[in-house]
This record gives C-alpha cells, sequence and structure tokens, in this order.
C-alpha cells in the first residue's frame, strides 16, 4: 500500500504541497541546527540511551 492511499485510509492529508521550496524545510532546519549547537556540540555521548535522555531533557526544557 503506497502512502497516499494509507493517509486516506486514515482520512489524514498532506500539509505541504507536491513540490517542496527551500522555505518549506526552513523551521525543522533551524531547530535541528539550534539542537545540534546546543546538545551534540558541547557533549559526547556514550551510548544512544544516554543521547535519548538529554534529548528528552533538552526538549522538555524548551
Amino acid at each position: 500500500m503506497d502512502i497516499e492511499r494509507l493517509w486516506k485510509n486514515m482520512e489524514l492529508f498532506k500539509a505541504c504541497p507536491e513540490r517542496e521550496t527551500a522555505s518549506d524545510n526552513a523551521l525543522a532546519e533551524s531547530f535541528f541546527g539550534i539542537l545540534k549547537t546546543e546538545l551534540l556540540y558541547k557533549q559526547s555521548f556514550e551510548t544512544a540511551e544516554e543521547f535519548i535522555t538529554s534529548l528528552k531533557e533538552y526538549i522538555h526544557l524548551l
């Protein structure tokens, strides 16, 4: 089953047009850029669990 059919069956719709522009991703790109600067580049993580815990704490502080 393709994704459009799945969305239709779940009564969901796409929030963006078929053709994406550079500005479509601006908010997400900005968020992940800040996330990397404030979280990833300031710490090192030994395990994925450490990273996930820090990520959850970071998101809850926003």
